[in-house]
């Protein structure tokens, strides 16, 4: 089925003049692999080219496990506070906390309000806003990874707390090109819904003189008590890889992204 990647927080213009220095590079790896995950603040597009109902019909389940299955809905409304931080070689970076609202303009919806756990400067705010602030998905083309593509769906594993769904991603065109993936989904039987999602490249990648190796994401999705019990939404996301510049030597790194004060935001307009 065709299917298009975006991340609404992505800046390709500042990723394209980033200089590969080691921490811009480990964040522009960071960025590039963020084009695969599904953040709160995008649309249900991409679960819904991922889990389709025809994708869904295709597969040996129960008709009635299928209709009682609760996947991540529309989430347009929502805001929410994002934790987030690196682990270079076993040791974290600074840890970052951001708000986002959904119904500012793209450039203000994130708000940074704290840098490890002090107020944030007017500098480190300003960079901030530069390097986080939101293309309009709808009207950026897909510059980084052209036309994308899922394979067929398929059961993996099933037993009587879950099943394991997988599939194969796949990229063509585009100025930066993602390796082909291996996508995963974790299915709760107890409670009857999407649990997490993972994707694990099967090549590597380059980018200029960098070249990141076992690239691995994983999403975990919940409900959280401060929304009505409808609302499965993500709660953490995790990005990991070892990284290389020009061959020499490698490092690992991890990207952590933690989601939680989520809460339903009416429009003003």
């Amino acid at each position: 089925m065709p299917f298009r990647f975006k991340n609404p927080s992505l800046d390709a213009a500042a990723l394209k003049g980033m200089r590969f220095s080691m921490p811009s590079t480990y964040r522009l790896f960071i960025l590039l692999i963020a084009l695969i995950t599904i953040t709160p603040s995008s649309s249900r597009a991409q679960i819904d080219a991922l889990i389709s109902p025809e994708s869904l019909a295709d597969l040996p389940l129960e008709p009635a496990l299928l209709a009682q299955l609760s996947f991540p809905g529309p989430q347009e409304t929502l805001g929410f506070t994002r934790k987030s931080y690196d682990i270079t070689d076993g040791k974290q970076t600074t840890v970052e906390v951001a708000d986002y609202n959904p119904h500012k303009s793209p450039s203000e919806r994130w708000t940074l309000r704290s840098l490890g756990g002090r107020s944030p400067t007017t500098d480190e705010i300003t960079s901030f806003k530069k390097k986080f602030s939101e293309i309009d998905p709808a009207s950026t083309p897909n510059r980084l990874t052209g036309t994308s593509s899922l394979g067929k769906l398929s059961v993996l594993n099933q037993d009587d707390r879950e099943i394991i769904l997988g599939t194969g991603f796949s990229s063509a065109g585009g100025e930066m090109q993602l390796p082909p993936f291996n996508i995963r989904l974790y299915l709760d039987l107890k409670d009857k819904f999407l649990k997490s999602i993972s994707a694990q490249s099967t090549k590597s990648v380059s980018i200029g003189i960098a070249k990141a190796n076992n690239l691995f994401v994983e999403q975990s999705y919940g409900y959280p008590a401060s929304l009505p019990a409808k609302y499965l939404v993500l709660l953490r996301s995790r990005t990991t890889f070892e990284a290389s510049v020009l061959w020499v030597f490698s490092t690992s790194v991890e990207h952590i992204e933690e989601y939680s004060n989520y809460k339903i935001i009416e429009s003003t307009r």
